[in-house]
């Protein structure tokens, strides 16, 4: 049977590529040799680090992959339709992409059961990027006007991070904390990133500012707090403040760790089981007629 060469053009940011684990299906070839995209059956790009070169050009029969987990508001140039009118397959965080590649992990079934652990300290937050398509750069300013907030990132930051192993330092500080900014940096149907999960995980209830379809994302009821349901910044703040001085109120906020997790949330797991790049090779056998 024909080698199927799978050619990943560019990494994801400065990730470097690794198959190691992941079972290559035969007969299926993966490669990051850009040299090798004449003979290439599939091209993987992905988008947003990918600088455009008009010497690229598709060999007939070959399919490109539309690679991102990053928001389309960000980058407008890639929702043109010329642009997109180039790819057979995408692969991005959106529900209904050909292959979702959403921030949610199968990893993600058993670290949400963790217990959480003794709070000492109200709210923290762990905003650093200046992209802002949320407002959440005016929300943060607002609130910390209101209450104590310990910024860690480079947004509104006050409280250094001592001895930073980068994600296990994180996790072990947001663990510490009631309450934890969960503010995406833009909103949009689907877009749900670590924000949402990582304070979950860590035993903190998410402040979540994002997606408007979260409860689709959530594991439990009653989870997070959705700054939606409040007419105003002041009423948040109210609203968290009294939560700090009722342990029965904050403490429902976590019964969801001992029960099923949500009908929903078990088809987003389910979905995910299986690596995106395996599941491209599902996608691609669909479109390649001499794929058996």
């Amino acid at each position: 049977m024909k080698k199927i060469i799978v050619l990943f053009y560019n990494r994801m940011w400065d990730q470097p590529f690794s198959f190691d684990e992941i079972r290559i299906p035969y007969p299926f070839v993966f490669t990051t040799f850009v040299e090798d995209i004449d003979e290439a059956d599939v091209v993987v790009f992905h988008m947003p680090s990918l600088k455009f070169s008009r010497k690229l050009q598709k060999r007939p029969g070959q399919l490109w992959v539309f690679w991102s987990m990053e928001c389309e508001q960000h980058y407008p140039r890639l929702n043109r339709p010329d642009v997109l009118g180039l790819f057979d397959i995408f692969m991005t965080y959106k529900a209904d992409a050909d292959i979702t590649v959403p921030y949610l992990t199968p990893q993600h079934a058993q670290a949400l059961r963790g217990k959480p652990s003794a709070k000492t300290n109200l709210i923290n937050s762990f905003i650093s990027s200046s992209i802002d398509e949320s407002g959440r750069v005016r929300l943060v300013k607002q609130l910390i006007s209101l209450l104590p907030i310990d910024s860690y990132g480079r947004l509104f930051n006050n409280k250094k991070i001592e001895c930073d192993n980068g994600f296990e330092s994180k996790m072990s500080i947001i663990s510490r904390y009631k309450f934890t900014l969960a503010l995406e940096n833009a909103v949009a149907e689907d877009y749900v990133t670590e924000k949402f999960y990582d304070p979950l995980v860590a035993g903190s209830i998410p402040v979540y500012l994002g997606a408007p379809n979260i409860n689709e994302f959530a594991p439990g009821q009653n989870c997070f707090i959705d700054i939606r349901a409040f007419a105003s910044v002041r009423q948040l703040a109210d609203y968290l403040l009294r939560l700090n001085m009722d342990d029965d109120l904050y403490n429902q906020y976590f019964t969801w760790k001992g029960k099923p997790y949500e009908r929903g949330f078990m088809k987003k797991l389910d979905e995910v089981e299986l690596h995106p790049f395996m599941r491209l090779c599902q996608r691609v056998k669909k479109k390649l007629p001499y794929v058996i």
